[in-house]
């Protein structure tokens, strides 16, 4: 649990923690577009890009993406009247203007052809300045919408999508502003407005339809959304503290309740499984015990001890100095029997197994990347056979009530966070993160010990304490099956990887007995092959992965900002 737990606030604070900040960064903190509508629909729009530079860049960047239908022509930069050069096309464009650790502002002039489409009764200017596909935030978004000429404010229908939801101002004379203030990354923002066909007679394209009524039958939905959203927001606001009150109650009640069950199976297990006076009894087979009980065990130790644990009850034996001869296979338990078949009968001969059996692996030919795979997947099956005796041993409660107490509130919040991310409370927002993580992943990661969890547990530490201190008293000339036992545990808890091998063949309990030191002479060398056999394996065995996506504004125009 204390594992979980750190590991949980490890994450959540990761989470929590604001992005590295860069040595080479920028910020657009004003984007400021002016557009003026022409008689024969076509657009001119002048732009203003405040950028913060922290760092050298060569310049920055302009995606413009218009509509079906519409076209961008001339785009020109400049900066205080002097002009900057621009590359590209097609939509994307570079304009070149060094900058080191200074804040520029930069004009941008372009003209839509084709931006303003007529209808019987009026003309529509319906544009997406930039839309999803913009990586950049902007830190404040002004968009002016100027009419051919003044006309009177009642006579002008205008609203926004997404970010431009917020109403726009409309002057005397029938200017239109949205004031968008800040506007995330892949964000759509697509404006529309409707003037009076009349203030276009040089219009050519046109519909004989009336556009009128759909658009004031938008501007009451989207007037409705923003409603809505202004409603929910203030909710939101009011409600944020007492929920995230109310998790962090729940979820320390979860964890007093956790404390007390844990408390109270400890104490329990202590009466049923008292310290034994040499190695515990055999509850489960001793690579299963040591998965178990040892929580980073090495591949390597615990497939040396599961070697000897097999020539321990007699499956197999010593031949020669460097394998192994077959004389049972009437195991106990499914990974005893995936390891014989996994080193006698895909390495071996089927009735002796040789370390220089493996030696195939380290070929540089086709066999070795056949065995390559074979190995690896008959390792994988043994250790899943070893942990699913673990699993069946009832050593871990299968579906606590406080489980799923704790996935329901963790849940229970993830819309509350989908709320506050859309209404805008990224503090709360940041709040509620952790708090939902640890409840769910407590939920669903955290298993508590049963009684004989605990029980097995507390006996193999206590025997793994006292293990160095004991003498050879403890043993007899011929080792017994206790002893045998006490000496595979021993080798794995080793780490092989070292030079010593941590003191174990120090300790009185094995250097004072010679019957032990076959066993560890047995154990270097085995696990010094399975090391050496897992590299050669993990040359062979490789992942990749990939990924994208798109997007688009209004009819499928858009486009974005950045530097470079």
């Amino acid at each position: 649990m204390k594992k979980l737990m750190s590991g949980l606030l490890v994450l959540a604070l990761f989470l929590m923690l604001p992005v590295a900040v860069s040595a080479k960064s920028f910020d657009i903190e004003g984007f400021d577009i002016d557009a003026q509508l022409k008689e024969n629909g076509q657009v001119h729009v002048t732009e203003e890009l405040t950028y913060r530079f922290s760092g050298s860049f060569n310049g920055i960047t302009r995606a413009i993406y218009p509509k079906k239908g519409s076209t961008i022509k001339g785009l020109e930069a400049s900066e205080n009247g002097t002009e900057l050069t621009v590359e590209g096309g097609a939509g994307d464009y570079k304009i070149h203007r060094k900058a080191k650790d200074e804040t520029v502002k930069i004009q941008l002039t372009y003209t839509i052809a084709g931006g303003v489409r007529g209808y019987s009764d009026m003309a529509e200017f319906y544009w997406p300045f930039f839309d999803d596909r913009n990586e950049t935030a902007f830190r404040d978004v002004s968009i002016t919408i100027h009419p051919p000429a003044a006309v009177p404010a009642g006579d002008v229908i205008a609203f926004g999508y997404d970010a431009a939801l917020a109403e726009p101002i409309i002057d005397q004379d029938g200017t239109v502003t949205f004031r968008l203030g800040k506007v995330p990354s892949e964000k759509n923002a697509d404006i529309r407005v409707g003037y009076p066909a009349g203030l276009f007679p040089a219009l050519t394209t046109s519909s004989p339809a009336a556009i009128g009524p759909e658009l004031s039958k938008e501007k009451e939905q989207q007037e409705a959304k923003l409603a809505r959203y202004e409603k929910f927001e203030e909710i939101g606001r009011t409600a944020a503290p007492v929920t995230l009150g109310i998790g962090i109650a729940v979820f320390a009640a979860l964890l007093v309740n956790m404390g007390r069950r844990k408390k109270a199976r400890i104490e329990e297990a202590e009466d049923i499984y008292p310290d034994p006076y040499f190695v515990p009894e055999q509850e489960m087979s001793l690579p299963a015990t040591l998965k178990f009980t040892q929580d980073l065990a090495k591949p390597e130790s615990l497939q040396t001890a599961a070697l000897l644990d097999l020539m321990r009850k007699g499956y197999i034996a010593r031949d020669g100095e460097d394998g192994f001869r077959m004389l049972s296979r009437a195991t106990d338990h499914e990974h005893e029997r995936l390891l014989l078949e996994w080193l006698f009968d895909d390495l071996g001969d089927g009735e002796t197994f040789r370390f220089s059996d493996m030696d195939v692996l380290s070929s540089k030919d086709k066999a070795a990347e056949k065995a390559a795979v074979a190995y690896s997947k008959a390792q994988s099956e043994w250790n899943t056979a070893v942990s699913k005796e673990v699993s069946e041993a009832g050593l871990k409660e299968k579906a606590p009530v406080y489980a799923w107490v704790s996935i329901l509130a963790g849940l229970a919040l993830v819309p509350l966070m989908i709320g506050y991310a859309f209404y805008g409370h990224p503090w709360w927002l940041l709040g509620f993160i952790p708090l939902v993580l640890l409840l769910i992943f407590t939920g669903i990661f955290n298993r508590p010990y049963t009684v004989k969890g605990y029980g097995i547990r507390r006996q193999w530490k206590s025997f793994a304490e006292r293990m160095p201190h004991m003498t050879e008293t403890d043993f007899s000339d011929r080792l017994d099956d206790e002893q045998q036992r006490a000496v595979i545990y021993a080798v794995g808890t080793n780490d092989f990887k070292k030079e010593d091998m941590t003191g174990l063949e120090a300790a009185p309990l094995f250097s004072q007995n010679p019957a032990v030191l076959p066993y560890f002479v047995i154990a270097g060398i085995t696990a010094r092959q399975f090391t050496h056999a897992d590299k050669a394996v993990a040359h062979y065995v490789s992942t990749s992965s990939g990924g994208g996506g798109g997007g688009g504004g209004a009819g499928g125009g858009g486009g974005g900002a950045g530097a470079f």
